[in-house]
């Protein structure tokens, strides 16, 4: 399918490349969006969702629905539930909320906002522009990867778990990390080698 597309579809997969302003809702089966021009609304139950080389804002909501992701050159929102939501290359915000599965995100964003229950968060920040990181999860453990340089106001607490960072924690910051998770441990490390991506 090609050009600007608004269509529901049931029981079978869907491929799509080229499109633009698109609305695709598939129930039962595998959804499939290549190269696409301005913003992508996809929605899917019981089936996966590939998206790849979107130029524009990019929202998908799934129900026991794995979503991945890659090159996104806008904003990216992610909703799904039981089962994984794998983002990468995504170069604006993310909102991302997910139960009964794990979320990985790696962005270049300046805001990250990730809620989850009964699933591990796995974030790389590839920049050192982030201003907002915050994570939520519960059952679960938090791992953050930031751009070595960086000098963020870390908060984090892990109710039955541990904290540890690699990163110390600045009083006074314009970049903000708040992490919590309960029954799971909250790793912060930090990336030389995104550092080193960043400033060539």
């Amino acid at each position: 399918l090609k050009g600007e597309l608004d269509d529901r579809h049931s029981h079978g997969d869907l491929p799509a490349s080229q499109v633009s302003q698109s609305n695709i809702k598939v129930s039962h089966g595998d959804l499939r969006v290549i190269k696409a021009f301005g913003s992508v609304n996809l929605a899917s139950s019981h089936g996966r969702v590939e998206a790849e080389q979107i130029s524009g804002d990019l929202f998908v909501e799934g129900s026991h629905s794995k979503i991945e992701v890659d090159q996104v050159d806008a904003n990216g929102e992610f909703k799904t539930s039981h089962d994984s939501i794998v983002a990468t290359n995504i170069v604006g915000n993310v909102n991302a909320r997910n139960s009964h599965g794990s979320t990985r995100i790696e962005t270049t964003g300046e805001s990250v906002s990730i809620r989850s229950s009964h699933g591990d968060i796995e974030l790389s920040i590839n920049s050192q522009s982030y201003r907002s990181i915050d994570l939520k999860t519960s059952h679960a453990s938090i791992r953050t990867s930031l751009p070595a340089g960086s000098n963020p106001m870390i908060d984090m607490e892990a109710s039955h778990g541990r904290c540890e960072s690699d990163i110390e924690s600045a009083r006074d910051s314009s970049q903000h990390v708040t992490l919590r998770t309960s029954h799971g441990d909250i790793r912060v490390i930090e990336s030389h080698v995104l550092a080193e991506s960043v400033t060539q």
